[in-house]
């Protein structure tokens, strides 16, 4: 649920970016306000995926070369 989750905020967070440079100074304030609350989410999905149990393939080590 968190990876479902933090994927779609990722998109806002490089969207608003994206937003900032098109807009200009005079629309700063409000995306950097976003960008803040973004931040808290992204941490608190951050937390989520660090506390939740991993699937068995997850825990497995990559036997990439």
């Amino acid at each position: 649920l968190a990876h479902r989750i933090n994927n779609p905020l990722q998109d806002i967070v490089n969207t608003l970016y994206l937003a900032q440079r098109q807009a200009g100074p005079a629309a700063e304030p409000w995306v950097n306000r976003a960008l803040e609350e973004l931040s808290v989410l992204t941490r608190l999905v951050s937390q989520l995926l660090d506390l939740s149990p991993r699937s068995p393939e997850e825990k497995a080590p990559s036997m990439a070369a």
